[in-house]
């Protein structure tokens, strides 16, 4: 069964209805893995700098990462277009390292000396806050285009098999 999945689709799921709800889906389990990757470096970081550095180097770690797996497996736009869409996720990411960073900045100036566990959450939900702008900017303007390739208005949830038949 694995094999009869679509490579593109992380989670077998394009065939949701509408698209929208696996490309969310998919956006989210690709950002609970570089959540993970970014907390390890976030608190490897944060011995050797400050929280806005930490998250600052943290986030540029996990951002090649993220661009390619959700070009892939969200957007489904392993076609051309690889420059613009790169610019674009470098814009996008731009503007969610300036979210992330004022929210940081923000909620540390709220909180009086945070203890490590606290500024740890604070960061993570800054980077959550990121994520949001993130996958609405990715959505409406970087992969727009793809939006209707990877689309499918069939509500099955059944993978096709090799021989293009459902299973």
């Amino acid at each position: 069964m694995a094999a009869a999945l679509q490579s593109n689709d992380l989670l077998g799921l394009t065939r949701l209805r509408g698209g929208r709800s696996a490309r969310l889906l998919n956006f989210s389990v690709i950002g609970l893995i570089c959540t993970g990757l970014y907390s390890l470096a976030y608190l490897a970081l944060r011995s050797v700098a400050s929280p806005i550095e930490a998250n600052l180097l943290a986030l540029s770690l996990t951002m090649t990462l993220n661009f390619a797996a959700n070009r892939r497996y969200t957007f489904q736009a392993h076609g051309g277009r690889l420059l613009p869409q790169a610019f674009g996720y470098l814009l996008v990411y731009l503007v969610g390292l300036g979210a992330s960073t004022l929210l940081l900045a923000t909620s540390l100036a709220l909180v009086s000396r945070p203890t490590a566990e606290l500024e740890f959450l604070l960061a993570l939900g800054s980077s959550f806050g990121a994520t949001v702008v993130r996958f609405v900017l990715l959505s409406a303007w970087v992969f727009r285009g793809e939006r209707s390739r990877g689309e499918t208005t069939d509500t099955t949830l059944v993978p096709e098999r090799l021989d293009g038949r459902s299973c």
